[in-house]
């Protein structure tokens, strides 16, 4: 299980890294795609339950990684608010996000690049630690 949650993680990480890249060479995808989060019932419970996943993977895992307290915390945090936001009526997340999104859109390139750096150092502190 520690291995599953510790490729789970990287694979996390790595997504955040590419949202970056995605949009720097194709941002009007990279605004679609964003723009399409809970933009229905269906997108917005695939979007939890990955969150959720990334979440008890990184819990699962903390303990092997770099400042393991950080990474357990980070993990319940991101797990408590995708399991929120799955009991959270869909049209409420939509409604929220319709209001956020022209905020999201102005200040994509510093999202992208906080994810991309979120992203960076989870996967240093997953690397990091190992005897390779």
């Amino acid at each position: 299980m520690q291995i599953i949650a510790g490729i789970v993680t990287c694979l996390f990480s790595l997504a955040l890294i590419a949202l970056l890249i995605v949009l720097l060479t194709k941002k009007a995808w990279a605004i679609s795609f964003i723009s399409s989060f809970a933009s229905t019932a269906k997108a917005h419970f695939i979007e939890q339950s990955l969150r959720l996943i990334a979440g008890a993977c990184i819990l699962i895992y903390s303990e092997n990684m770099l400042f393991p307290k950080i990474f357990n915390l980070f993990g319940w945090i991101f797990m408590i608010t995708s399991a929120i936001l799955m009991l959270t009526p869909w049209k409420w997340h939509q409604s929220f996000g319709k209001s956020a999104m022209p905020l999201v859109i102005k200040n994509l390139i510093l999202y992208a690049f906080a994810a991309a750096v979120m992203g960076m150092i989870i996967l240093y502190c997953v690397i990091a630690p190992l005897d390779l």
